[in-house]
């Protein structure tokens, strides 16, 4: 929740008192109606106007379906419905961007959780999507872009420092926004799984992991802070096998992401002059750093 100062009439000695109230959140702060254009945006809380369902759930009693805005997933209508002692799987994570790339997951012992035993998972007070890093992944339709114009910002966690990726394109050229190694943590482009390399300091901590590249540069953030710029790919990326929480959308692969994904908003261009009010709007909801 966000604060705004107001002035109030009261009985107080001076007069009138200035308070702190908290504000509510309007339609200018959604990050969507800031910041337009994204080819896909996985969220659960709410990112555009006009933006309905934000998840669809599996509850493990019964194996129902059903669809849940952003206020139901915090306001205990989700759990409600799960139900106490169950698990809430995410069958369809949709894309707020309004171009209807959902990410999917139509196979159950694959799907990741967003209830477990009841209760809502969440990273820092905030819902999440929970991975199990053993089969969990989610499928991201078709989505060509090229090296040179492409922004993916993530807000994730690793409960695990082994091989395991987030955010995955490993096709014509790599993007593995982020990559987490054994003593490291870092985001692939291009022609490198560790192109831009953040160290295995606090790997299992919660980041914002950004990767911005354009016609003259690329670089990656992590909490907002840069790594060391790079020469960006001119080449394609087909863009049909992304997937979320696995190196590529195929069941018979291994390193999946063990931990918790909250946010994935993926541009297919260059959004580096809009990078740092992208991140100020990110962190003020999560409150990463």
């Amino acid at each position: 929740m966000s604060y705004q100062r107001s002035w109030r009439p009261g009985p107080y000695a001076g007069g009138n008192k200035m308070l702190i109230v908290p504000r509510r959140r309007v339609a200018g702060d959604l990050l969507l109606n800031l910041y337009s254009g994204a080819a896909a945006a996985y969220s659960l809380r709410q990112l555009r106007t006009g933006v309905t369902s934000v998840v669809r759930v599996r509850r493990s009693s019964d194996n129902t379906e059903a669809d849940f805005t952003a206020t139901q997933v915090t306001d205990g209508t989700l759990t409600s419905w799960v139900g106490g002692g169950n698990n809430g799987f995410v069958r369809t994570w949709y894309d707020q961007s309004g171009n209807n790339r959902h990410a999917t997951q139509t196979a159950s012992t694959d799907q990741p959780r967003v209830v477990i035993a009841g209760s809502l998972v969440q990273t820092n007070s905030r819902p999440a999507v929970d991975f199990d890093g053993s089969n969990d992944r989610m499928d991201v339709p078709t989505i060509a872009f090229n090296m040179n114009a492409v922004t993916v910002n993530i807000v994730c966690k690793s409960d695990t420092s082994n091989t395991v990726f987030a955010f995955a394109s490993p096709d014509n050229n790599r993007m593995y926004v982020p990559f987490v190694s054994p003593g490291n943590y870092s985001v692939g482009y291009s022609d490198s799984a560790s192109k831009f390399a953040f160290g295995g300091t606090a790997i299992t901590s919660q980041y914002l992991v950004q990767l911005a590249a354009g016609s003259s540069t690329a670089n990656a953030w992590r909490n907002n802070t840069a790594s060391t710029s790079a020469t960006p790919s001119s080449a394609p990326e087909a863009g049909n096998s992304i997937s979320i929480g696995s190196y590529k959308r195929d069941s018979a692969i291994t390193n999946f992401w063990d931990g918790t994904i909250q946010e994935i908003i993926f541009y297919t261009s260059d959004q580096t002059s809009a990078r740092a009010g992208i991140a100020s709007n990110i962190n003020g909801h999560y409150a990463i750093y």
